[in-house]
């Protein structure tokens, strides 16, 4: 690679995408709310809840329905998941994971649509498609 001129200059404008990124408010929400479930004791707990019951569920999954309590012990995962899904703090931060997963999603797209209309963007997000979504087609063109 040569690094001439361009290269710096498309180096600096890059680093000043990233800081407009840490300076916008849905890049502080996010993190706002990522600090606060890991501050907060009940959150933690809940996460290791979890984290124990999908360990025991792992280790019988592969004999499914012959595994003793398999049933049983796939609930307490899943019941487990739900009431962490399911605390007040923690629906805020995947509402503002996903806010900022949108904003990262709509600036890869309209990086790659100034660039050209026919490079694949993968947004990860089956409502986000509003062009060509991977397939370099134009199966998915809305």
């Amino acid at each position: 690679m040569i690094i001439n001129e361009s290269f710096v200059q498309i180096d600096t404008q890059i680093d000043e995408l990233v800081q407009a990124i840490h300076d916008s408010s849905t890049y502080q929400q996010y993190i706002d709310f990522f600090h606060k479930i890991y501050a907060d004791e009940e959150i933690i707990q809940l996460m290791a809840q979890f984290k124990e019951k999908k360990a025991a569920f792992e280790r019988i999954e592969a004999y499914g329905k012959y595994a003793p309590d398999f049933r049983q012990t796939q609930r307490e995962a899943q019941r487990a998941k739900r009431k962490l899904d399911l605390h007040p703090t923690m629906t805020d931060f995947r509402v503002a994971e996903t806010s900022f997963q949108g904003l990262l999603d709509e600036l890869c797209l309209n990086l790659a649509n100034d660039i050209s209309a026919t490079i694949k963007v993968d947004a990860g997000n089956p409502f986000f498609e509003k062009r060509n979504h991977a397939c370099g087609g134009h199966c998915h063109v809305s």
